[in-house]
């Protein structure tokens, strides 16, 4: 049914948008068995029944925490739209894969990147066919952004039997792994944002530096 007082629908929204966030940051932190609706509803300071009245269930809530977590990924790569690949020279298609990948780092390197691979990793084990959907919007939306990108450098340096699914499942990986093991806090901080760096500069080396052999 269609809102029709306005004030009441933002206030509805609003206070489902913050128990998301709550999920979010709960989900993070602890697995899915150990998340109780109190928990949630204690830090947005309502009735412990919100969660179900929003949302049915805590299966329905957590599946629309991985899609609200996926869709915070989804939105940062919006600003990655190269064009004119297949006239860009080579030096114009590395500069695109240069701006692809810091888009990528400071996507998955965000609050919303880190608590994003923290509930997939931490969780995994609780996801239906739907949450996993979810989970892998963000990957195939990434991987339809990069994979063309990759595909028209490799032809373009006459290196066409490069697969690029290979080059960014390196990179996803490489990614990820930093991101569980070294990337824990909320705030970057400098060495933090040194080793990032020096990701960024490893994993342009190894796209753009293709060996002739």
């Amino acid at each position: 049914m269609a809102c029709e007082e306005k004030r009441w629908c933002l206030a509805r929204n609003q206070t489902r948008d913050q128990l998301l966030d709550a999920g979010v940051k709960l989900f993070a932190e602890y697995n899915y068995d150990q998340v109780s609706n109190k928990m949630i509803t204690d830090i947005v300071e309502v009735n412990s029944a919100m969660v179900s009245y929003y949302f049915k269930s805590k299966e329905k809530f957590y599946q629309e925490v991985v899609r609200y977590s996926s869709d915070l990924i989804i939105d940062k790569f919006v600003k990655f739209q190269p064009s004119n690949l297949e006239t860009a020279t080579k030096d114009e298609l590395i500069e695109y894969i240069n701006w692809g990948l810091d888009v990528y780092l400071e996507a998955f390197f965000s609050n919303e990147g880190k608590k994003f691979a923290i509930i997939y990793q931490r969780n995994l084990i609780n996801t239906n066919n739907d949450i996993l959907k979810e989970y892998n919007r963000p990957i195939d939306d990434v991987t339809s952004r990069y994979i063309r990108l990759f595909s028209v450098y490799y032809k373009k340096i006459e290196h066409p039997e490069i697969n690029p699914v290979f080059t960014m499942i390196k990179i996803a990986s490489l990614v990820y792994f930093m991101i569980l093991h070294e990337q824990t806090s909320e705030v970057l901080i400098p060495e933090q944002m040194s080793a990032m760096k020096d990701l960024k500069e490893m994993l342009l080396s190894s796209v753009v530096n293709v060996s002739s052999s």
